[in-house]
């Protein structure tokens, strides 16, 4: 109800609880509670999704979505502040200096985000 009543599409409303089903399973599969989803889980769901499957634009916002509207119901606490790795630093930069400078699309960010991450952790493991 609440994707249709935002106005999302039925193929953007089917993709966006199949990602979280996925997210509960994977969540609950791997020994947490519902009520401590959180950002934190939500990056390492997508980085271990990444692994064996590609991921969506859309599929972070989604999630995002879902966390606000879990913390609107009273259902998962308020977020906490997220220290970021030296890693999402600079994926954050490097993020800003594409969508500032060189005026690329959102999507296309995202993914070179995505392969910016990868990259840091091939070259440098250890962070």
């Amino acid at each position: 109800g609440r994707l249709s009543d935002e106005g999302f599409g039925r193929q953007c409303t089917w993709r966006s609880l199949s990602i979280f089903r996925e997210l509960r399973d994977w969540h609950v599969g791997n020994g947490h509670d519902l009520q401590d989803l959180s950002e934190v889980h939500v990056e390492r769901f997508l980085e271990h999704r990444s692994k064996h499957w590609s991921i969506d634009s859309g599929d972070r916002s989604a999630l995002r979505r879902l966390l606000a509207a879990l913390r609107q119901e009273g259902l998962i606490p308020t977020a906490l502040p997220i220290e970021r790795t030296e890693y999402e630093q600079i994926v954050d930069v490097f993020a800003a200096y594409l969508t500032n400078e060189r005026g690329l699309a959102a999507s296309t960010v995202e993914s070179h985000k995505l392969l910016s991450r990868r990259f840091l952790q091939e070259v440098c493991p250890a962070g």
